[in-house]
C-alpha cells in the first residue's frame, strides 16, 4: 500500500478483500485510532507522509464516522479525484451513505 505505483488492479483486489472483511477491518482500524476517526482520516488524507494511493483506505474508514454530513462532504471532495480509483471508492461510499 505504501508503494505509490502499484497497479490499479492490485488496489482493486485489496479493496475487494477489505470490503469482504469490512467489519473486521473497521474494528481493527478503530482499535488503534486515537481520537475521532474522521479527524484521523482527514489528517492522513492531507499529509504528504502518506501516498495518495492509500486515500481509499482512509475514505473507507472515515465513512464509518457518526458525523455523516462531514463524511458526505469529504466523499464529495474525493469523488472528482484523478488518482487511482479513489473517485470510484468515494462515489460508492457516498451512495451507501444514502
Amino acid at each position: 500500500m505504501d508503494i505509490p505505483d502499484l497497479p490499479k488492479n492490485v488496489h482493486e483486489g485489496i479493496y475487494r478483500f477489505v470490503k469482504k472483511y469490512r467489519d473486521e477491518f473497521i474494528a481493527d482500524s478503530r482499535s488503534w485510532v486515537k481520537g475521532d476517526v474522521l479527524d484521523y482520516c482527514k489528517e492522513r488524507l492531507v499529509s504528504p507522509s502518506f501516498p495518495e494511493s492509500k486515500s481509499w483506505i482512509y475514505l473507507l474508514l472515515g465513512a464509518t464516522s457518526e458525523r455523516k454530513e462531514e463524511v458526505r462532504d469529504l466523499l464529495d471532495q474525493y469523488a472528482g479525484s484523478e488518482g487511482f480509483f479513489i473517485a470510484e471508492v468515494a462515489k460508492e461510499l457516498s451512495t451507501k451513505l444514502g
